[in-house]
């Protein structure tokens, strides 16, 4: 008897690079007789495609690190700067 429930599971755990098991070999065999089961699986792995894609495009780049902590602290030095000279325009 085919258990949608049980075999989303074991889907998702073999979507996520899980190593197949003889329950995963099962439950791919039964994904042909439900359309139901078979849908789940493809949105699973069109979900997993889609994050991976974008995880791999806001990831910096490797050189971005380099300096990464000068350029914040210049950066926050504007900041202070502009927050003080507000500061004192504000006081006149």
């Amino acid at each position: 008897m085919h258990n949608c429930k049980l075999t989303r599971n074991v889907l998702m755990d073999y979507a996520l690079g899980e190593e197949p098991t003889p329950q995963v070999s099962a439950a791919l065999a039964q994904l042909s007789c439900c359309p139901s089961c078979q849908a789940e699986y493809a949105a699973i792995r069109n979900t997993l495609r889609v994050s991976r894609q974008a995880l791999s495009t806001a990831t910096p780049a490797d050189d971005f690190w380099q300096g990464y902590h000068a350029r914040l602290s210049e950066s926050w030095c504007s900041i202070r700067k502009w927050q003080r000279s507000k500061g004192a325009f504000l006081a006149h």
